[in-house]
């Protein structure tokens, strides 16, 4: 049996860790490609953009629930930049909601330059910050992809 339908069929996360430009995002996609060929549902979103849109819906006086009820859906999202920038409270309380509702239900695929170590501080330090690295990280398979630029290295290649 492959890769995908065995962390998917558990419900387990994947977390791909490393730094810029070692092919985190890339080696997601075809994580995510593999569940649509497989007839999977498959959303892409770096969290920033996530986290505005959520800002965007709120300023149209719409609630967290519609837009926490379309990610919680898929069944493979991919959650790029994770914690790149830094979050506030509202956006720790929204996230935690997310992956409570994805938790144990549905795969989630975290790309970062941040080790789950670093997750915590990153994410206020407090029960909700143990609660997400606790749910995320438990039984995923962990990718650590190191910290040689690929893209760089190409590039001078040429």
């Amino acid at each position: 049996m492959a890769l995908i339908p065995q962390f998917m069929e558990t419900a387990s996360n994947v977390v791909i860790e490393g730094c810029a430009g070692t092919g985190k995002s890339f080696l997601a996609c075809c994580l995510a490609k593999q569940a649509c060929r497989m007839r999977r549902s498959a959303r892409y979103v770096r969290l920033p953009d996530l986290l505005m849109e959520r800002d965007e819906l709120a300023a149209t006086e719409r609630s967290d629930a519609k837009i926490l009820k379309k990610y919680a859906r898929y069944e493979l999202l991919r959650l790029d930049e994770w914690l790149t920038e830094d979050v506030d409270d509202t956006d720790i309380n929204f996230l935690f909601e997310l992956i409570e509702r994805r938790y144990a239900a549905k795969s989630t695929v975290i790309c970062t330059q941040y080790t789950p170590a670093e997750w915590h501080g990153r994410l206020g330090g407090g029960v909700q910050a143990d609660a997400m690295v606790d749910r995320l990280v438990h039984g995923a398979i962990r990718i650590d992809l190191g910290d040689v630029n690929v893209r760089k290295l190409l590039a001078e290649r040429k």
